[in-house]
């Protein structure tokens, strides 16, 4: 139902060391060494779940990949994935858009920065951004059609 924030330093003998991260607790200011004191990033009853966040140059946002039962609480089923923007990784977010029973059972929805095009793109009157959308999917749904195709 909430999105968190957590920070540590970049270190695999730190990474299980609790007083090595920091937790969000209201603003791009303000972080705590204490979880109990940490706040959501945002809230969305039954829909959120596995989150992720990519920071696109180009574009100067954050875009948060969430994936999130679409028959809340059975993860056994299908997934819906939805995107977010912000200016600041600490929000506030907007939806981008909402796919319903996506890959169906699409889950650690992540944009790589790494396969990014630099630029955007004018179709029309439409600006479009290439990227790769990556993550793994079906592990529970080995006999449905994979949406989309390849899945």
């Amino acid at each position: 139902e909430q999105i968190y924030l957590a920070r540590g330093i970049p270190d695999p003998v730190q990474i299980n060391n609790e007083s090595a991260w920091e937790y969000y607790s209201g603003n791009s200011e303000t972080w705590t060494p204490n979880l109990d004191d940490s706040l959501p990033l945002y809230t969305w009853l039954n829909r959120s779940g596995v989150a992720t966040m990519t920071y696109l140059p180009i574009l100067k946002k954050y875009i948060m990949c969430v994936t999130t039962p679409t028959y809340s609480p059975y993860s056994a089923r299908e997934f819906d994935t939805y995107l977010l923007e912000s200016d600041s990784m600490t929000g506030p977010f907007s939806l981008i858009t909402y796919m319903s029973k996506f890959g169906p059972e699409a889950y650690f929805v992540n944009i790589p920065s790494k396969f990014v095009d630099s630029q955007v793109e004018k179709i029309g009157e439409e600006f479009y951004l290439k990227f790769f959308l990556s993550y793994s999917a079906n592990y529970a749904m080995h006999s449905v059609t994979p949406n989309p195709p390849g899945s």
